[in-house]
């Protein structure tokens, strides 16, 4: 890392920091094996404590010279005597600069904070003349020249009734004085609102140093700037990095506020969401029963944030596969939605969306579409029908179909959603299921919207179900190995992957592949008994398949041994009347007659 805290990660780079007077990089040796994943650009930006120090120092002077009403720059930087020259000449208006540097004429103050000096000079008028100033610059109610070359480092700061009339090159990132941290937080969320996550992140370095450099700054202010570091990430789709600045925060504020506040309750929330996205589903379990929990003590049991986290745990105990649970907590959330008085029919959709989900895993596909096509309604009419919320309604719907095999239905509905995905790119419309498919494809080489990438495998993998009822086998696998590398890109142990290996294994099986088919379904089932609880329902799908397999390669023993686990799994979820648990039965049966 350089001294402007850049990642250096080519040869230039580390050309160029060795150019720069005086040289100055930290360097961090990165264990693979690290359990966060640590890396250069997780670690709080206070390495360089002298710089830190030289302008706080720099503030000191600032408001002594505003409280003083005087004119004038502090600069905090390496030593710049290198440029002086002897003021031997007569000027009848404005000295240049380097002919200031060892006047005490002009000179403040002047204090060193090794290896970094702080000037202060006092002028009505200031022109730089070709000069480099390695640091910043504090303009204080006065006007700025230049002349021939002039470069400042890092960053120039100016109070309101300072003029800087110089055009440096290249330019400098400039801020009003005193620093409306506010102001700049607003602009990250306008970052992040259109999806310009680095910019954000390179933001955010700046304030966090900015507020390191404070001389009253709180662990408190560094705390929040650590949850928008973390809110970034997780937008940005970057989970590990984001539970890296969660964890900051939370450490700061359980020691600051103590357990039971609501700041912390927050950093819990997103944790859990950060864990959530990452499938380690009982961490985000507990961070949403401990998030719940404070929200619950310091808001009631009728505020949105309650709901919020009602919800949220719903979708996490959706994926252990506890439905009953996880109905029962979308219902809490969607009960307090509806009571309040600005009805948000945006959330409201949402408790229907997620109600609708865990139905369909229940086996209750009349009361998940009725779910689902409350939420397409409301989706329809708060979001209008080109937006990407109300698509992804469209998905879900039609994966209910899906399973109840009214495909021409289900197609409908994926092809529209699909559609409003491609569109919502700026792409142009597509009709046919498998133009959409090779198109995506295209767009996805050069698309870097990570939540895209994830609903357009979802796409491939329901597309490639189609195809694989239409006995289209060889179209489905290449769908089947587009979502999967996809997948894998994110995450290569994410339980979404044990889907892709599962699909594969199915097509293989019904291409008369066995021995492909018993690889890719061995696969699915190490990562979901590595992943998830051994008795998920997931398992239990993996031990159907390996037991279908089985059957067709004429191996009864093999296969009754994987149905009896499936139906184990089945029995303890569902319970001996569910259509799942039947079918299995009913298999075991005739292979023991």
């Amino acid at each position: 890392m350089d001294i402007n805290y850049q990642c250096i990660n080519n040869d230039q780079k580390l050309r160029n920091a060795f150019e720069t007077s005086p040289t100055n990089l930290f360097i961090h040796f990165i264990d693979e094996d690290d359990e966060e994943k640590q890396d250069i650009e997780n670690i709080e930006l206070d390495q360089n404590k002298p710089w830190n120090e030289a302008n706080m120092v720099a503030h000191t002077l600032i408001e002594e010279m505003i409280e003083e009403a005087e004119k004038g720059i502090v600069i905090v930087s390496t030593s710049f005597n290198q440029f002086a020259r002897p003021n031997d000449r007569w000027f009848f208006q404005h000295v240049p600069f380097t002919m200031m540097i060892n006047q005490d004429k002009y000179i403040r103050n002047k204090r060193e904070v090794p290896p970094y000096v702080v000037y202060a000079f006092c002028s009505e008028n200031i022109t730089f003349d070709n000069v480099i100033i390695d640091g910043c610059v504090y303009v204080v109610d006065c006007v700025i020249d230049g002349t021939d070359y002039v470069h400042i480092t890092k960053h120039i700061f100016h109070t309101r009734k300072s003029v800087i009339r110089y055009n440096f090159q290249p330019p400098v990132f400039t801020v009003l004085w005193p620093i409306d941290f506010n102001s700049l937080f607003q602009s990250v969320n306008n970052l992040c609102q259109n999806s310009n996550f680095d910019e954000a992140i390179s933001l955010l370095r700046f304030i966090l140093c900015a507020k390191l450099q404070t001389p009253n700054k709180s662990d408190i202010q560094l705390a929040y700037c650590f949850v928008w570091f973390s809110q970034v990430f997780i937008a940005k789709k970057d989970f590990d990095r984001s539970i890296v600045y969660n964890k900051k925060a939370l450490r700061i504020r359980l020691d600051k506020l103590g357990p039971d506040h609501i700041d912390v309750g927050n950093v819990y929330y997103t944790l859990a969401i950060a864990y959530n996205e990452k499938g380690e589903y009982d961490k985000a379990s507990d961070c949403h029963q401990q998030a719940l929990e404070i929200r619950l003590k310091n808001l009631g049991d009728n505020h949105s944030d309650v709901a919020m986290s009602y919800d949220s745990l719903g979708r996490v105990y959706h994926m252990k596969a506890k439905y009953d649970q996880a109905c029962e907590l979308h219902e809490k959330a969607l009960d307090i939605y509806s009571k309040q008085l600005d009805g948000n029919q945006i959330n409201i959709s949402m408790c229907y969306c997620h109600l609708g989900n865990a139905l369909r895993e229940k086996g209750e596909y009349v009361k998940s579409i009725e779910y689902h096509e409350k939420d397409l309604k409301i989706s329809l009419e708060q979001l209008g029908e080109d937006h990407i919320d109300y698509g992804k309604s469209m998905f879900w719907l039609g994966m209910v179909y899906f399973e109840i095999e009214e495909y021409e239905t289900s197609i409908g509905y994926l092809e529209q959603a699909l559609d409003i995905q491609l569109r919502k790119l700026g792409k142009m419309q597509i009709n046919k299921a498998k133009e959409y498919v090779d198109k995506a494809l295209e767009i996805l080489n050069d698309d870097k919207n990570n939540s895209f990438d994830l609903e357009l495998a979802k796409s491939y993998d329901v597309l490639g179900l189609i195809l694989e009822k239409s006995e289209k086998y060889e179209e489905a696998i290449q769908y089947f190995e587009k979502s999967l590398e996809i997948k894998f890109k994110k995450a290569c142990d994410h339980p979404r992957i044990g889907w892709s290996f599962h699909y594969l294994a199915s097509v293989f099986k019904n291409k008369n592949n066995l021995n492909k088919s018993i690889e890719y379904g061995e696969k699915a089932l190490e990562l979901r008994l590595n992943k998830l609880d051994r008795d998920h329902p997931y398992v239990g799908e993996s031990y159907v398949l390996l037991g279908d397999i089985y059957l067709a390669r004429g191996n009864k023993t093999k296969a009754k041994e994987c149905y009896e686990n499936a139906l184990q799994i089945f029995n303890t979820r569902f319970g001996e009347q569910h259509q799942k648990t039947v079918r299995v039965r009913l298999i075991l049966e005739h292979i023991n007659e």
